[in-house]
């Protein structure tokens, strides 16, 4: 059978005719091998459908390298810049097996900005013109309030490919060989 979904995963577990001590330690590992796999991918900065490198956020880093060509120290500075996009998100990744199957998903506030950011939606903030920071109150004083909106760009970290499908595949039967021995 070929794992299309996450849902055939979990109901191909769920048939699995193991004590439910074994099962368990199998949906430990399955969960943090696609843990691990979101971990790399997130540390590679790479789109999890299309394993295609993220496209830089600005053109801004661009230029600025252009500027300073002839020295690399600078320039790999700028890159290690540039890398840091999803640095806090990959460690709020967490693992939950249970019984029947596992979830990997995110917790907290960096979760959901990662999941902003994963399924590239809209998001409101809000921010004051024309006003100033009064130290001693340690508030915003005069101005008005403007609310703006930001399309954040689609970058997929979290995902189903074929991939992570054929490590889990490979688990689930390295396991199962473990298991009839």
């Amino acid at each position: 059978m070929k794992l299309r979904t996450p849902e055939q995963l979990v109901a191909t577990l769920k048939t699995l005719a193991m004590p439910a001590k074994e099962k368990m330690v199998l949906n430990r590992k399955l969960a943090n091998m696609a843990r691990q796999y979101f971990r790399e991918q997130i540390r590679d900065q790479r789109d999890v459908l299309t394993d295609k490198a993220y496209l830089p956020r600005t053109t801004r880093s661009n230029k600025w390298r252009k500027l300073r060509d002839s020295n690399t120290a600078q320039m790999v500075s700028a890159n290690k810049r540039a890398r840091i996009m999803f640095s806090g998100i990959s460690k709020q990744l967490k693992a939950y097996p249970e019984q029947d199957g596992f979830r990997v998903g995110l917790e907290g506030l960096l979760g959901k900005i990662g999941m902003v950011h994963n399924e590239g939606q809209m998001v409101e903030f809000s921010y004051r013109m024309h006003g100033f920071f009064n130290k001693k109150t340690n508030k915003w004083q005069g101005g008005h309030k403007q609310t703006g909106y930001y399309k954040m760009p689609e970058r997929p970290f979290l995902g189903w490919n074929d991939e992570l499908i054929r490590k889990l595949e490979n688990e689930i039967l390295s396991h199962m060989g473990e298991s009839l021995a």
